[in-house]
């Protein structure tokens, strides 16, 4: 079982592969390249949310910030559905739904196709997006191998 530092290096790694790929390393400036390779290591933290680990704090350090940040602007509904979320990490079992393809998949694609689909103006986070979802299945891919991935995500197990 990779540690957290595994994890980093694994997401970092897919980050700039995929940047490679895509052709964005060319025309990315160096912000933009830190921005989509940063939210890669984040996804490569995030199926660890369900134990106490360096992506549970990063996780909780986040929610808590955005928590009060709703709270000074009173948006109380936005922070009773935040705080239930937050809450539901706790209720998991370890390597459950967290590290599930299709559950990674949900959680960068719904924001993703509301973003798109409603000509947001932060649409652009769609990319951001992307970065985060590879970096989870990295995550998921460093745990449980290539192959157990791929049946997991076709099969379901």
């Amino acid at each position: 079982m990779p540690n957290y530092k595994v994890h980093v290096v694994g997401g970092a790694a897919i980050g700039i592969g995929a940047m490679m790929a895509t052709g964005a390393w060319q025309e990315a400036s160096l912000p933009t390249t830190i921005e989509y390779v940063g939210c890669a290591v984040i996804g490569s933290l995030f199926p660890d949310i369900d134990i106490k680990s360096k992506g549970q704090k990063l996780f909780y350090m986040a929610l808590t910030a955005t928590l009060l940040i709703l709270l000074w602007y009173q948006r109380t509904t936005w922070f009773v559905a935040l705080s239930l979320i937050g809450m539901i990490p706790l209720l998991l079992r370890h390597r459950g739904i967290m590290h599930h393809p299709w559950f990674i998949s949900c959680c960068a694609g719904i924001p993703a196709l509301y973003l798109y689909a409603n000509n947001h103006p932060y649409s652009h986070l769609v990319i951001d997006l992307f970065y985060f979802a590879l970096g989870a299945f990295s995550h998921v891919m460093l745990d449980i191998g290539l192959f157990n991935f791929c049946r997991k995500a076709l099969i379901g197990r």
